[in-house]
């Protein structure tokens, strides 16, 4: 039984060929496919663990994409996947009686073991590679692991097998832990043989003298060598100084990748007196909001169809020949906005012509001066082009939602959420918010009575026998996104030391985006960003970052620089996917100071 892709929106929970057959070659993997130190940051869900575990060799090497091929065949570069999740990092945790050069040699030492762990699991992808002959192959294996178990385990005997020597590592692990406890209870008292000495050694030593070693045998002696750390923000700030004084020094032919949430890189200091020198020594590479993602694009949007398509293949084959046009339909919001004019006629009717445009209508209803009095100008000119590119363009979605806002009423729900690309837009560019819609959506659609009448005629669908006129209901897809984005709010309040900070902060901005549509005639304006100046308060500061890292703000960026982050001033722009939340456009907008938006009765609480 095959598993529903949909469900599980974290590479992490993903088996290799499940995460390789799923994965959707982007800019931002080709970029750090390359002989570069690098950072890769995103927020919570931006794929960030996806693109790290994509270019390891085991992966990388199962692609079906011309430049992983190339690199494969070519030799060019063997990346190694470490994860901070793993029992590794349990064992920084927990350790108050160790001083700070104690903690940098726990930290090293369990380092060089999990990197160790991790170089096995490229070996044994190298061998299947590089070695066609089976036979070849385990007499490869067997010379590299007897020369390896020498190496790193002097001590103990010859091992021979990759399995032989990943579980002698975890019996070293388990050692060292029980060690390590029995000391801290019995004091020096506690008396054993060595363990795991050679991981003592200089962080990244052992796995280094492994890599000359299987590039030897391997033919491996030209390959550049990416060791990629995830996840790094769960370290602390001393480690990061001592994993960037190797960014600052690396001079072989091994390069580092780190994954990170952003603001969450928390020094550029190193070990010596010299720091960290971004585009020198580093290279940022910002993910979020990435152009994979435009809402300005296709409702096609190649990357969110091919994210939809290849789960759906797997898991919903039923959806899988369907594209977003046909399951979405039209967005109202975002979509293109038109007038039916008069063609050819010098002289029309200003009232026939409001009377058979519904958006005309709401416009002179909603709209206020002098926003009225322009738009009155174009169209008695008879200036349609003008009036819909500096005016119409701007004000459709914003009279939308003020006009089905103000028509609610009971129970009434909105649909106006709803159509492929405000699907695409409030997914925020963020794989993981877009899989929990479509699931979402899913789920809801083959639980209702229109589902059922239309399952028997996917088949013909499918075959393209005729055209497919149903789609999820409106309401379905609004009630869908409303959920969600209430639910990305409410989990910011659990956020460790500052949960109720950043759920009020980020209710307020909202509130006040809100209150400007739809407490006051609209204009072409709409506000959808805040700006902050370095007079902001530190604790204001701490939770707009953690407001980033969860994917509820996002940074704009300086086009020239995009990976740079603005430090305590510049623009964030609320994520789009509160947008059915507070009911306004998911669009960039003009932004406010915060220090205006912000009530004085708001104080924002961080627990240190």
């Amino acid at each position: 039984m095959k598993r529903n892709l949909f469900d599980l929106d974290n590479a992490r929970y993903l088996k290799k060929r499940e995460l390789v057959d799923t994965f959707i070659p982007t800019a931002a993997f080709e970029d750090i496919l390359s002989p570069k130190n690098q950072i890769i940051i995103g927020s919570r869900g931006s794929g960030k663990t996806a693109l790290l575990k994509m270019i390891s060799h085991d992966h990388l090497s199962l692609l079906d994409y011309p430049l992983a091929k190339e690199i494969i065949n070519s030799r060019l570069y063997i990346g190694i996947h470490i994860s901070t999740k793993t029992k590794f990092v349990g064992g920084l945790k927990n350790k108050p009686w160790l001083n700070d050069d104690e903690k940098e040699f726990h930290f090293r030492w369990l380092m060089n073991l999990a990197s160790s762990l991790a170089f096995l699991e490229t070996i044994k992808s190298c061998l299947a590679t590089y070695v066609s002959d089976a036979h070849e192959r385990i007499v490869t294996e067997t010379k590299i692991m007897e020369k390896l178990s020498e190496l790193w385990l002097p001590l103990e005997d010859r091992l021979y097998t990759i399995t032989d020597l990943e579980n002698a590592l975890e019996r070293v692990r388990y050692e060292k832990s029980y060690e390590q406890l029995y000391k801290n209870i019995y004091g020096d008292k506690y008396e054993t043989k060595p363990i795991g000495i050679t991981f003592d050694l200089e962080l990244f030593d052992p796995i280094k003298i492994g890599i000359r070693l299987v590039s030897n045998f391997l033919d491996l002696q030209e390959s550049s060598w990416f060791i990629c750390i995830d996840e790094i923000e769960i370290l602390e700030e001393f480690h990061h100084q001592i994993l960037n004084s190797y960014l600052r020094s690396s001079n072989e032919n091994i390069f580092f990748k780190f994954t990170t949430l952003p603001y969450c890189h928390y020094t550029l200091d190193t070990n010596t007196n010299a720091p960290l020198e971004i585009r020198h020594d580093v290279h940022y590479v910002y993910i979020d909001q990435s152009s994979e993602f435009d809402y300005r694009s296709t409702p096609e949007n190649d990357f969110v169809l091919r994210l939809f398509q290849t789960r759906a293949e797997i898991s919903k084959p039923i959806y899988s020949n369907l594209n977003f046009a046909e399951l979405f339909g039209v967005s109202l919001l975002l979509d293109n906005f038109q007038i039916n004019y008069p063609k050819g006629q010098k002289h029309y009717s200003l009232k026939k012509l409001i009377e058979d445009n519904d958006i005309l209508e709401m416009f002179f209803r909603l709209a206020g001066e002098p926003t009225l009095t322009r738009g009155s100008n174009f169209l008695k000119e008879g200036n349609f082009a003008k009036f819909g590119n500096q005016i119409g363009r701007k004000m459709k979605g914003l009279l939308l939602l003020k006009n089905e806002y103000d028509s609610l009423k009971g129970n009434a729900s909105m649909k106006t959420y709803s159509g492929a690309r405000t699907v695409i837009t409030v997914g925020d560019s963020n794989p993981r918010k877009l899989l929990e819609i479509f699931n979402e959506m899913i789920k809801k659609y083959e639980e209702s009575t229109y589902f059922k009448d239309h399952e028997k005629n996917f088949e013909i669908v499918k075959q393209k026998k005729v055209k497919n006129k149903f789609l999820i209901p409106l309401y379905i897809q609004n009630f869908v996104l409303v959920s969600v984005a209430e639910r990305e709010l409410s989990k910011s309040r659990i956020e460790k030391n500052i949960g109720t900070g950043l759920y009020d902060l980020i209710n307020e901005i909202g509130g006040y985006m809100h209150r400007y549509i739809h407490d006051k005639p609209l204009t072409t304006e709409q506000v959808s960003s805040i700006e902050i100046n370095k007079n902001i308060d530190d604790i204001t500061w701490e939770v707009i970052k953690r407001a980033v890292q969860k994917g509820l703000l996002y940074p704009n960026r300086n086009v020239h620089n995009p990976n740079e982050m603005p430090y305590k001033e510049g623009v964030f722009h609320l994520a789009f996917v509160l947008s059915p939340k507070f009911i306004i456009l998911p669009r960039r907008g003009d932004s406010r100071i915060l220090s205006n938006i912000i009530s004085k009765q708001l104080e924002l609480k961080f627990d240190a």
